[in-house]
């Protein structure tokens, strides 16, 4: 029998936006899962999309390129809620917006590793991934969890993007971007590149 289980997380719509979308539903699909009964998909609603990169960007405490140093711990900072946060080391190669001299940021993900052993897997919003080269944008986290301090990507996956270079590199230094969602300001970013976020940041 399908089972679906509604966690609504009230309070946390605090200075920087704790959960970092405008509506805080998790719907759990307890159904859906893998074959080793172990995963649970967690489809999140974002907020309202920004309408352009410029708000994108104007919203962000940090924009950054960079690539995951290693995956620390998962925790569920919120009492009397299953909603699940991994931390991660994050080493910053290029600060596009925000302090110049930062070196790395703790970035607290959405999903991971609950204490009874499933993992949650947030849609279109994977942990970071040693292999790639990531652009985010940021937003400092302003609360009284375990999460204070510490940066999310903003809107979860509206901040989220990963970084390649085009195939004819010999002719071209040109960074590709890449989404795993297809809102439409995942795809104004795409359009815009490294190149334009830098420029439309230093105006």
């Amino acid at each position: 029998m399908k089972k679906n289980m509604i966690i609504v997380v009230m309070g946390v719509f605090l200075l920087s936006g704790v959960l970092g979308f405008m509506s805080s539903e998790f719907e759990i699909n307890e159904e859906n899962k893998t074959a080793n009964n172990n995963t649970i998909p967690v489809h999140a609603s974002w907020g309202e999309e920004f309408s352009d990169v410029k708000s994108l960007v104007n919203h962000s405490d940090l924009i950054v390129i960079g690539s995951l140093d290693k995956q620390l711990s998962s925790y569920q900072p919120f009492e009397g809620h299953n909603d699940t946060f991994t931390d991660a080391k994050f080493n910053i190669e290029k600060v596009i917006k925000g302090k110049k001299t930062l070196d790395n940021v703790v970035i607290s993900q959405y999903g991971g590793e609950r204490p009874n052993g499933k993992i949650e897997i947030f849609d279109d919003l994977p942990l970071l991934d040693e292999n790639h080269q990531y652009l985010l944008f940021l937003e400092h986290i302003d609360d009284n969890t375990s999460r204070d301090g510490k940066y999310q990507t903003v809107r979860g996956v509206q901040g989220f993007y990963t970084v390649g270079t085009e195939s004819n590199f010999a002719l071209s230094n040109e960074q590709k971007i890449q989404s795993t969602a297809q809102g439409e300001i995942n795809k104004k970013v795409i359009k815009q590149g490294v190149k334009g976020v830098n420029e439309i940041a230093s105006n």
